[in-house]
């Protein structure tokens, strides 16, 4: 009991700036919660039992018999552990000085960018806070981010530097980040530590997605008494990511369990099911009512049937009602398309629904490009119509993964003239978007450069922002921050005021002010004061008064204040 309150207390002073002396008894007390559990999926976190403070600057000189890989060596090595053990004796200084070398070579291939995985992940695993703060103020790549903040958390974890970690997870931007190091730290705590860590994430610190943190402990602890009744506590979603991560454990005993603790929770719980018994899972699908949860549940399910038989999977989405037929009939075409991708575009060419044979024939020549993309490209030549245009874009979408720039090439040699008023720009939309997932700047780059005919640059400079705006937020203020005023501007800098205003509705308030469009900026500043009202009416209202807005703006935001409709 001692042990339990000294925990919580230290936590909150924590938060609360309270001495340092108070800090340093948190970290010993924590550091009886830290185990040597396996590793996250996807970290290589070896520990060196022989290593000094390795944030420290003085490190063991490399033995001069062996020679020290240059970045044009380690680029030609094909396989990443290769490249581990070309690294295996660099100090980490020169790991970052070999960052900072590929980062100024502005080279964005495939190999460079497994080799930037490679140099954070020994980086992050020796040094994990400078490979983090590095990572938060050079790497644009936001999954690569999010990789490094993941196995950084993980080794703070590991080394009991619990202080270091919570005041480094205070400076992450995104969700998707604060999920990343949630996620890293579950993984690194022992059992006894998770309700302590699930407390402090819930208690003391706002906006945290705490579902990351019981979907781990729920799948280690899936017999775990009170972790449903804990989760409770941090709502619906909470409840449901402990549910799946027990069934990935024991699945059915997850699914008596849900029935029990709350029937809102079943789907979860389904879902869960339908990874290790997807024939059961099935079946107890009829027990719930027709809806889009029914329908997203149907989808899941046939994903499950899929891997294991495809005609099977095929002949149940025949027993579905016809939302749940969609949504179900494009998952088992989806998995189709992974094995045997030539197969199921044939196949696809079949179905009766064109919207369904669309989505079908594009998801299949995909996958069939990634294993012969001229094969796939000579059979997309030969259909006319939406179906070609959809093959073409499944070839498309395939050879951005690796080169954007030459789908781009591609798209600029189409003939859109006989094609659907919106083709070219959906077409340039889906690259775009998949483009700005780990080059965002490059993306945008390119969207600028679009015609603005059927609102393609438009539809593709949304794209961007959207993903910008979520993946790195910091990244994206600078990026608006530096475009010239007008359309394209206004675009992004409404993705990121709706994006920030729950968080930050001051800078959101300062982003929707700057918008050059009125008509824009009075709706972005509608949504802004509209919830920053209810969080903080007196700022909200005295931010309002002192605006420098038209007359008509402020009586038309002034409703929000007086309760009006």
């Amino acid at each position: 009991m001692k042990l339990v309150i000294q925990l919580v207390l230290l936590a909150l002073a924590f938060l609360g700036g309270m001495a340092l002396e108070r800090r340093s008894e948190m970290t010993k007390a924590v550091e009886h919660h830290v185990s040597s559990v396996a590793p996250a999926p996807g970290l290589s976190l070896e520990r060196d039992t022989d290593a000094q403070d390795t944030d420290s600057n003085q490190h063991v000189p490399v033995q001069e018999a062996q020679a020290k890989p240059t970045l044009a060596h380690l680029l030609t090595l094909s396989e990443e552990r290769n490249k581990h053990r070309a690294l295996d004796k660099v100090p980490p200084s020169e790991l970052a000085a070999m960052l900072d070398d590929l980062r100024e070579s502005n080279d964005q291939s495939p190999e460079a960018r497994a080799l930037k995985r490679v140099l954070y992940n020994r980086w992050a695993n020796e040094q994990p806070l400078a490979a983090l703060k590095h990572a938060q103020a050079h790497e644009k790549n936001p999954r690569l981010k999010e990789q490094v903040i993941h196995q950084a958390f993980a080794r703070l974890t590991e080394r009991g530097e619990v202080n270091a970690a919570l005041e480094a997870f205070g400076k992450l931007e995104t969700r998707r980040q604060k999920e990343e190091a949630i996620s890293a730290m579950a993984h690194r705590t022992n059992l006894e530590g998770l309700p302590f860590l699930a407390d402090f994430f819930m208690n003391d610190t706002p906006n945290v997605p705490v579902e990351a943190l019981f979907r781990v402990w729920a799948e280690r602890d899936p017999g775990g008494a009170g972790i449903l009744d804990l989760a409770a506590a941090g709502g619906s979603r909470a409840v449901h990511a402990a549910l799946e991560g027990m069934a990935m454990s024991d699945p059915e005993a997850a699914f008596r369990m849900a029935q029990e603790f709350d029937p809102k929770a079943m789907p979860a719980a389904l879902r869960a099911l339908s990874h290790v018994d997807p024939t059961l899972a099935a079946a107890e699908l009829e027990t719930l009512p027709l809806g889009r949860q029914r329908s997203e549940l149907a989808r899941e399910i046939a994903h499950r049937m899929a891997q294991d038989d495809i005609g099977a999977a095929l002949a149940w989405t025949e027993t579905l009602d016809p939302a749940a037929k969609r949504e179900a009939l494009q998952e088992v075409s989806q998995e189709w398309a992974r094995h045997d991708p030539q197969s199921a575009a044939e196949h696809a060419l079949t179905l009766s629904d064109p919207h369904q044979q669309r989505d079908a024939v594009s998801e299949a020549t995909h996958h069939w490009a990634r294993d012969n993309p001229s094969a796939a490209l000579e059979w997309a030549n030969n259909l006319e119509g939406d179906t070609g245009l959809a093959a073409i874009r499944g070839v498309i979408g395939t050879i951005a993964d690796n080169d954007p720039q030459a789908a781009a090439s591609m798209i600029d040699q189409l003939d859109f003239s006989a094609a659907p008023g919106d083709a070219y720009s959906d077409m340039a939309g889906d690259l775009a978007g998949q483009w700005s997932r780990f080059d965002p700047e490059s993306a945008a780059n390119w969207a600028q450069t679009l015609p603005a005919k059927n609102d393609a640059q438009h539809h593709a400079f949304e794209r961007v922002a959207d993903h910008w705006v979520e993946q790195d937020t910091l990244g994206a203020s600078e990026w608006v921050g530096g475009l010239p005023e007008g359309e394209l501007r206004d675009i992004a800098a409404r993705r990121l005021v709706e994006h920030i205003t729950p968080s930050d509705p001051d800078a959101a308030y300062q982003w929707a002010l700057s918008m050059s469009d009125p008509g824009d900026q009075t709706e972005m500043l509608h949504q802004v004061f509209e919830q920053w009202q209810e969080r903080d009416p007196q700022s909200a209202e005295a931010t309002w008064n002192a605006a420098p807005i038209s007359t008509e703006q402020r009586q038309e935001l002034g409703k929000i204040f007086r309760n009006e409709p």
